[in-house]
């Protein structure tokens, strides 16, 4: 992925260059942007990060607006959003939690479901309510009150099986 981002950044550079090089204040603070995340990616980074990276608002702002060069606009907007996507990656690596696996957790939830006892399972279900809370921080709350429901409603309805059937829950 980093090779590919930085192709794009490269060539969002190249293309805002010559705007820069007159001195546009907008492109000269997108070129500036544009560098940190150059060096973001390939791992050199020498200074923070210049603020909140606003170079896709800005190119839409000075680029689209008026139709003067909508794929350059884009092109800073899909860079901004993989940089940034980049960076939350490695705010979690860096932070020791594990990034999980959309896949891996509904086999985790399936799993937990078919094991365990109704209480047991509402009270997982706020176990990884508050795992997916924490690891997944850009998702809302309600994913983990989604997760608390989902896992009360998959206990009351094996129980309501169960017991129909005559088997023991457990």
């Amino acid at each position: 992925m980093s090779e590919a981002l930085l192709a794009r950044i490269d060539s969002a550079l190249a293309q805002i260059e010559p705007i820069a090089s007159h001195s546009f204040g907008p492109a000269l603070s997108i070129r500036r942007q544009l560098q940190w995340c150059r060096d973001f990616v390939c791992g050199v980074t020498r200074e923070s990060m210049p603020g909140a990276l606003t170079m896709g608002l800005i190119a839409v702002r000075e680029f689209d607006m008026y139709g003067d060069r909508p794929e350059l606009a884009s092109l800073i907007n899909d860079v901004q959003r993989l940089v940034e996507e980049e960076m939350r990656r490695v705010r979690l690596e860096r932070s020791g939690i594990p990034t999980l696996n959309m896949d891996e957790l509904f086999i985790f939830i399936v799993q937990l479901v078919l094991s365990l006892r109704m209480g047991l399972v509402l009270t997982c279900a706020i176990a990884v309510a508050a795992v997916l809370n924490y690891a997944f921080a850009e998702l809302s709350r309600w994913v983990g009150i989604a997760m608390i429901v989902i896992g009360f409603v998959a206990g009351l309805y094996w129980e309501f099986c169960c017991r129909r059937s005559g088997r023991d829950p457990s």
